[in-house]
């Protein structure tokens, strides 16, 4: 009886062995993808919001950081809070990449410090709410910058230098609102339309290069971007918004998992209305969301 239960119990402990063994391949597999990403990321609009979240999330798989955005001091408290937190380093680039030639900008002083991203998150966005015609030249010429150049920019500099490599990867932060027009926000609609085609465009590319590109497509999220861009009151922010820490993990995950598209951010009511959007008719889905989207007074 002694010898059965000896041998039973050797079974018992060779069977957990080849278990652990083979979890251990195949997260080494995993891994492998990836490390590629853990020795540097840069992330637009890091001071807050998603960028902060991303930011963090990076930091705690024991990744470095480049976080670029207009507040130095909420830059410096971001730093801070991460590197005594993770213990990893982190790079402060103060930058408005609103102005025309902000990503230009940022790209050569990274040069110029020696520092070049494996992974590139493009997540500084600004949304102008109102009739169209009523916008001031001004903030619809810095959306423009923003939403549509930088994001467009970065990635072609940054490429090259991932395609010298032939390694690297960008997240592009679109948005839900890529899907459809959107009244009283035309041009932030129709700034991340370009965005998810530009970038879904470029991942094919991008393939035989060996450099991932995903397109995270939100819904609205519970950050300072909706004070900003004066959605608060909005009828679309209360009923559908999403919380940012949840949606970047999600979508960096996604993000190693290969797939192209990310739906982190978007609630399964939301999801489940893109997926029918193709039987309704635009007209339908415009007044729907020029519904929704107008400010509550």
């Amino acid at each position: 009886a002694q010898e059965i239960v000896a041998v039973r119990s050797v079974s018992k402990a060779k069977a957990s062995l080849l278990h652990a063994y083979d979890r251990l391949t195949f997260l080494g597999s995993f891994n492998f993808f990836e490390k590629q990403f853990m020795s540097l990321c840069l992330i637009t609009g890091a001071s807050e919001g998603l960028g902060k979240e991303f930011a963090r999330v990076h930091a705690s798989r024991g990744g470095n950081l480049i976080i670029c955005a207009r507040s130095e001091e909420k830059l410096m408290y971001v730093k801070h809070e991460l590197e005594s937190e993770f213990g990893i380093s982190v790079y402060v680039i103060p930058c408005d990449l609103s102005i025309d030639d902000g990503a230009k900008i940022l790209y050569t002083r990274l040069k110029k410090l020696g520092l070049s991203p494996d992974l590139v998150i493009n997540n500084a966005a600004y949304a102008a709410c109102g009739e169209y015609s009523q916008l001031n030249c001004d903030d619809l010429g810095a959306l423009l910058n923003l939403d549509v150049k930088t994001p467009a920019f970065l990635m072609l500099l940054f490429l090259r230098d991932m395609e010298a490599r032939r390694s690297g990867g960008i997240i592009n932060i679109s948005s839900v609102a890529s899907l459809m027009p959107g009244p009283f926000m035309a041009s932030y609609y129709a700034s991340k339309a370009f965005l998810s085609s530009l970038s879904s465009a470029v991942a094919a590319e991008c393939k035989d290069h060996k450099i991932m590109i995903t397109t995270v497509l939100p819904g609205p999220l519970d950050t300072n971007f909706q004070k900003a861009s004066r959605l608060q009151g909005s009828r679309f922010k209360r009923f559908f918004t999403a919380s940012a820490q949840e949606t970047a993990q999600k979508a960096y995950d996604d993000f190693l998992k290969r797939k192209p598209i990310s739906y982190a951010g978007m609630k399964p009511l939301i999801r489940l209305v893109t997926l029918l959007m193709t039987f309704i008719p635009q007209r339908f889905i415009t007044a729907t969301v020029a519904l929704l989207q107008r400010n509550s007074r």
